[in-house]
């Protein structure tokens, strides 16, 4: 169960009682989910560089006469909804 690091048999639940085994398998787990979600993303913009500066330059257009505006878009906007995509 995730988020869950205690042993079943065990009938405390806290800091003293974490089985570190179980927290190890499951960041062992989610790191490598990780690693392969940034493998998978690395290979498409390798693949198709050209399409995707395409699109960002077609998406930023209408902004490109106001940097600032462009950089929050660049810096935050963009990757809070990858991050959105690659969570679901």
């Amino acid at each position: 169960m995730s988020g869950n690091y205690y042993n079943p048999s065990s009938v405390e639940y806290d800091d003293f009682h974490i089985d570190y085994l179980i927290w190890a398998i499951q960041a062992g787990i989610w790191s490598a989910i990780a690693i392969l979600m940034k493998i998978v993303s690395f290979s498409i913009q390798i693949k198709i560089p050209d399409a995707l500066e395409n699109i960002g330059s077609l998406l930023l257009k209408r902004v490109e006469v106001y940097p600032r505006l462009e950089l929050i878009i660049v810096m935050v906007v963009v990757p809070f909804f990858m991050n959105c995509i690659q969570v679901t």
